[in-house]
């Protein structure tokens, strides 16, 4: 895969968590982006209305593709554990429960 313009995230030792709801039809794939701003995969196959939690660091950006490659949205590790849903016509977060 091409490598995506050069991250300016600096490492942060902030932990926190992110997670993805895929409310598409079809497997998502769940992608971070590194500092070299190359593409390092963390889930290949999210199931429709599975979820997927990731422990992450504040700043770090999260991409989701699904079939095709094609990009479905892409968001950044805040420091409040978030929860997003993944659709077809991208990320929205999700409701609390």
């Amino acid at each position: 895969q091409k490598a995506l313009p050069r991250s300016n995230v600096q490492h942060n030792t902030t932990r926190t968590q992110i997670q993805f709801v895929n409310k598409t039809k079809g497997p998502v794939a769940v992608r971070w982006v590194n500092f070299a701003g190359e593409l390092e995969t963390y889930n290949e196959a999210l199931q429709p209305n599975a979820s997927y939690t990731q422990s992450t660091y504040v700043g770090h950006q999260w991409i989701l593709f699904g079939a095709g490659d094609r990009e479905l949205g892409r968001t950044f590790a805040t420091g409040t554990p978030t929860s997003w849903e993944v659709t077809d016509a991208g990320l929205k977060p999700a409701p609390r429960r």
